[in-house]
């Protein structure tokens, strides 16, 4: 939580060298009462303070005053902060005191890319092996933002680049794996297959991805894409064996649900029909109108079948009113002619 706004718009970048000082210590609303104030100088990303402390200073503007919550703190910053074992949260009062960004490198300065990338891609596997996954993940990612653009390099450093991107992705893929974020592992398995297709690593982890998503026709279809090119890799073959079982399971209780529903509809369509199997008089629909005098559906029956009666009736009448009269009148010219 901002307290005190800093200056500018920059934060501090993955290499940059931080300043940090923690101004005050407390759990809930009871200060420490030994807690001393401490200014902490590293670099971000190296892993030197703890992930709280890396991922909240990478957030704050030179000069911005924050206060920090830190659920269950891990013993690396108990261990900083002189705190109590098995302590439930600390509030942390944080200041920024100033920061200096790692230098930049321009296009054309290939080797100097690829050498930085190298350096940044090794934090990032110390990182996994001590279980930071999350702090692993943003170094990968450094890496493969730093070469982004490799083409126009040299052929001998593009090929370097291109290799450092794709190891990147796939360890960026198997630190999501370990966070459970199995979309974002899938997105990087992806990246490479674009270019790899053949690559098992890729494949495999995708198929990882793919069980973690409960897709799995689609971890049953990479997980024999990986035996076919690795017909001996024991981890392909048990996530295989997991994925059928766990397709069998799904189609089971699919069925299940499938043959609950029909079952349910059809014990609706049976209450429906009882009624009309017991009782066959017929149903008298009326329309609810004034209890002194036909209903609106009654008034107009009445009207269009006095219409229909009335004109036949009144043509009837004319027609036959006009024959007899041309008829006396024929008949009596004819015996006019005759006498």
């Amino acid at each position: 939580k901002q307290i005190v706004e800093g200056q500018g718009y920059e934060t501090p970048k993955d290499g940059s060298r931080v300043h940090l000082e923690i101004e005050a210590a407390a759990a809930g609303a009871e200060a420490f009462p030994s807690f001393q104030k401490k200014l902490l100088d590293f670099v971000s990303g190296d892993g030197q303070v703890p992930d709280a402390l890396e991922f909240a200073a990478m957030d704050m503007k030179k000069g911005e005053k924050a206060v920090l919550t830190v659920k269950c703190p891990d013993a690396l910053l108990r261990a900083l902060l002189e705190l109590p074992d098995e302590l439930p949260e600390v509030c942390l009062r944080l200041s920024l005191e100033s920061f200096e960004q790692a230098p930049t490198l321009g296009m054309d300065e290939g080797p100097q890319k690829v050498e930085r990338a190298a350096a940044r891609k090794e934090v990032g596997t110390r990182h996994f092996k001590a279980g930071r996954w999350a702090m692993a993940v943003l170094r990968y990612k450094s890496v493969t933002e730093l070469l982004t653009y490799v083409e126009h390099f040299e052929d001998e450093v593009r090929g370097k680049a291109k290799e450092l991107k794709f190891t990147s992705e796939l360890n960026k893929a198997a630190c999501f794996l370990k966070l459970q974020m199995f979309g974002e592992a899938k997105v990087a398995c992806r990246l490479v297959l674009e270019e790899q297709g053949r690559n098992v690593k890729a494949l495999f982890r995708r198929a990882q991805a793919e069980m973690g998503l409960k897709n799995f026709t689609e971890c049953i279809s990479d997980c024999k894409k990986v035996l076919q090119l690795d017909e001996e890799n024991r981890d392909a073959k048990v996530l295989l064996r997991q994925a059928v079982a766990a397709q069998k399971e799904a189609d089971k209780k699919s069925k299940a649900v499938f043959a609950s529903m029909c079952k349910a509809l059809g014990k609706d369509g049976n209450e429906t029909q009882e009624p009309v199997e017991k009782n066959h008089e017929p149903v008298i629909i009326q329309e609810k109108g004034p209890a002194d005098g036909p209903g609106i559906v009654a008034t107009l029956f009445q009207g269009v079948s006095r219409a229909f009666l009335f004109f036949p009736n009144l043509v009837f009448s004319n027609f036959s009113y006009f024959f007899g009269y041309f008829w006396q009148r024929l008949t009596g010219k004819t015996q006019d002619g005759a006498g």
